[in-house]
């Protein structure tokens, strides 16, 4: 009874599966209707995999009905209906191909690796990278009046509702890149990356500036400096790119430029965030090698805390902490913190154009197209 069981569901997923191939020839190929209330359905708020997943269930339906006939006229009026009004997607069953599932496996086939060991690990992260982006493109891409709205990297696990976790892989595979010193593969891998999620939270400027870290170790220090330079521009005081930048520098032996640059995004009252852990390790090491051994401890003192408190209880948050931050016995001025973008829908707040233009070595795509 339980082969049976097990086979009925398999028999179901494949004829689901082979519906949703279906569906997405018709968006590609026509008729003009489908392909027309698709973008509809992203217009109103729907990423790519819940609009497919609302004209599947749909077409499902009418086929139900008329014992597998699919009458044009009765489709294209009930797909319509789709675009008078919002629907709850609670019932309605999401698919991005199989192709979700087999990307669930070799994340989870790479993170076996990496926590055995086991050699290879990197080439399958490079392996891993053009799926990721098929499945982002394909399922989690929205477009809008004003083009293409890219997710953020949580949002391949969040409205998916799976266990993929698209952000932790690519900093774990970035991670093992660098520490295999291969720097041409890392940088790709992160320019890819950078192109293919909106880039607007505190890991992507981790992965920015891992980029500065790959072209630094490849000797193309005058491209490091611009980006950094460029950066700067962009996102003024960021912690973590002002600590990636400042811990190079450091290690050029350039001091003093180290210290400008960390200094200048240094918070005033030194809360004791996580937010600000990567940028105080680097401020302790700095004031170490300049032998400001005052200083140094006084960083390195506030490691300590942090991680107790996030030992205890987690990582707080700014209000937790708010009437414990202690001020910082060496001020300097830095420039106020522009406030967080709504989290409503991940609207992209910066000229995508602009920062295409920005990356080197991009890779062409057509934004309005499905891979």
């Amino acid at each position: 009874m339980t082969s049976d069981w097990n086979r009925n569901i398999e028999e179901s997923l494949d004829a689901f599966y082979a519906a949703h191939e279906v569906l997405k020839k018709e968006i590609k190929e026509g008729p003009a209707f489908v392909r027309e209330i698709y973008e509809t359905l992203q217009r109103m708020g729907y990423l790519r995999l819940e609009a497919r997943a609302l004209m599947l269930d749909v077409r499902n339906e009418i086929l139900d009905q008329n014992s597998g006939v699919l009458d044009p006229e009765e489709y294209e009026r009930e797909l319509h209906l789709l675009t008078k009004k919002p629907y709850d997607l609670y019932d309605v069953p999401l698919v991005c191909d199989a192709e979700l599932e087999q990307l669930g496996d070799r994340i989870r086939d790479f993170y076996e690796k990496t926590e055995e060991e086991e050699a290879g690990a990197d080439e399958l992260a490079l392996e891993i990278l053009p799926e990721l982006e098929a499945c982002v493109r394909n399922s989690f891409y929205r477009l809008t009046g004003s083009g293409i709205e890219k997710p953020d990297f949580s949002r391949v696990a969040e409205a998916s509702d799976s266990e993929i976790s698209a952000e932790e892989f690519i900093l774990e595979a970035g991670s093992l890149l660098m520490e295999c010193m291969r720097f041409e593969e890392c940088l790709d891998f992160d320019r890819r990356i950078l192109e293919l999620f909106a880039c607007d939270n505190e890991n992507a400027y981790l992965i920015m500036g891992d980029v500065g870290e790959c072209l630094e170790n490849l000797d193309r220090t005058e491209e490091c400096d611009r980006w950094f330079e460029e950066l700067n521009e962009r996102y003024p005081d960021d912690p973590n790119l002002a600590a990636a930048y400042g811990m190079i520098l450091t290690r050029r032996d350039d001091l003093e430029k180290a210290r400008k640059v960390i200094e200048s995004a240094l918070p005033e009252s030194s809360p004791l965030l996580m937010d600000y852990y990567l940028l105080y390790d680097r401020a302790a090491f700095l004031y170490e090698q300049m032998n400001d051994l005052e200083k140094a401890s006084f960083y390195a003192d506030l490691l300590e805390e942090i991680d107790g408190n996030f030992e205890e209880e987690g990582d707080l948050s700014e209000e937790d902490l708010l009437a414990e931050e202690e001020p910082n016995p060496f001020p300097e001025e830095t420039n106020s913190k522009e406030d967080a973008p709504e989290d409503f829908s991940n609207e992209i707040d910066y000229d995508e154009e602009e920062f295409s233009e920005f990356l080197s070595d991009l890779y062409d795509e057509d934004d309005e197209s499905e891979d």
